[in-house]
């Protein structure tokens, strides 16, 4: 290996990559003039990953915060020419100096596509990273991570989620523990981007701090419990600060480590739990039958029926002044909505909305410790509406229940 430095393009797949740097990075780069052929299959022997450029990368860290690398493909390394890409592949170093004068408590590199928002990761191969035509993930990722000594290494999907070398592609590694003034963290991976509908350009962030978890997920499906990242929220609601969006049909507990989250389980019978934070929140529990509690601030809780595959039941706790609830799918004149006291589960019973309808499944919804005199007295008020269309999209029908 010959690093050259201060080369800051490579040739890799189709085309030309270049390195924008900020002023405290230094690069070194070894571009080898030939190497192995991709094998028509896309799967890359072990061997051969060798013969992949190498890039150095020596960021002096003076100042808390994050340093931003931009890594830019010419024109034909951009989809729909060629419509089959091979993107950015490469041996990387990243050598992390601590200059700041005072101990680090870890590092965290991310990986980031210039188009948002992020497809919902893809499973690569397990055991074996695929390059060239074959898409593992519709986003950049990092493979082949080694361990650093001393440091507790966890790797996440771009959504924030724990993940393994054989999950959800990593995009993002945090390094946890402390790092004293003057020392050098080296990280070593291999680095993947090949996006099947827009161009291949991403970026390589790197902060001085560890991901923190702002969400703890229990899987009562697998018996798993782990922190999440969650993500920056991408929604119209103002205040909301994060998201987490989970999928699939494994029933989830969820709960965030602050207010202002919006958080969405999959089809699975899920619960959502933010009476341990303020501010204001939005709990969607998806498809399935769900128990959510709201928190001290105006919590916004959703229930989707439409086009349920079973009777649903979702329980709704600490529903208060300021609050709502929306039932997706429903109107007045095509569904039979009873309202009765005292339904639900053993000491979550109160005001339940019995939804019926000729030919689908029955869908409940408990307000606990609320009765059918909120409805007359002026705690509840109930309305009904669509949402807009939009191109491709047509709008909602649901009902909607504001506390007063």
């Amino acid at each position: 290996m010959a690093l050259v430095a201060g080369k800051n393009t490579l040739s890799s797949g189709t085309g030309t990559w270049t390195f924008v740097l900020p002023v405290d990075t230094a690069i070194a780069i070894d571009d080898p003039a030939t190497r192995p052929p991709i094998p028509a299959s896309g799967v890359v022997p072990p061997a051969d990953l060798a013969a992949f450029p190498h890039v150095k990368l020596t960021i002096d860290v003076r100042n808390d915060g994050v340093h931003l690398i931009d890594v830019r493909g010419d024109e034909t390394t951009n989809f729909p020419n060629p419509p089959d890409s091979v993107g950015f592949t490469a041996n990387v170093e990243i050598d992390v100096i601590n200059d700041t004068g005072h101990a680090l408590t870890g590092l965290s590199f991310t990986l980031a596509p210039d188009r948002t928002p992020i497809v919902t990761p893809l499973n690569v191969v397990p055991g074996v990273i695929e390059y060239g035509e074959t898409i593992n993930a519709d986003y950049p990722f990092f493979s082949a991570v080694q361990p650093v000594t001393g440091l507790t290494e966890t790797l996440y999907s771009p959504l924030g989620q724990p993940t393994t070398p054989t999950g959800p592609a990593t995009s993002i590694i945090s390094l946890a523990g402390s790092i004293a003034p003057g020392a050098t963290v080296a990280l070593t991976a291999i680095v993947h981007e090949t996006e099947i509908t827009a161009d291949n350009n991403f970026s390589l962030s790197v902060a001085d701090s560890p991901v923190v978890p702002q969400f703890s997920v229990g899987d009562q499906t697998t018996g798993q419990t782990f922190g999440a990242k969650g993500e920056a929220y991408s929604g119209p609601v103002p205040a909301i600060q994060d998201q987490i969006i989970l999928s699939g049909s494994d029933n989830y507990n969820v709960s965030p480590a602050h207010g202002f989250c919006f958080i969405h389980t999959g089809a699975g019978d899920d619960g959502i739990d933010v009476s341990a934070v303020g501010g204001d929140n939005i709990l969607d529990g998806g498809t399935g039958s769900n128990f959510m509690v709201g928190g001290s601030g105006h919590d916004t809780f959703f229930v989707d029926d439409r086009g349920p595959t079973a009777d649903i039941w979702t329980s709704i706790k600490n529903f208060h002044s300021g609050d709502d609830a929306t039932i997706w799918g429903i109107t007045a004149a095509d569904f039979n909505i009873a309202k009765l006291d005292g339904q639900g589960a053993k000491g979550n019973t109160g005001l339940t909305f019995s939804i019926t309808a000729a030919g689908k499944p029955n869908a409940n919804l408990t307000m606990v410790g609320l009765t059918t005199a909120d409805l007359t007295n002026g705690k509840l008020a109930v309305s009904f509406g669509k949402t807009g269309d939009l191109p491709g999209l047509p709008g909602s029908n649901y009902m909607l229940i504001h506390s007063t």
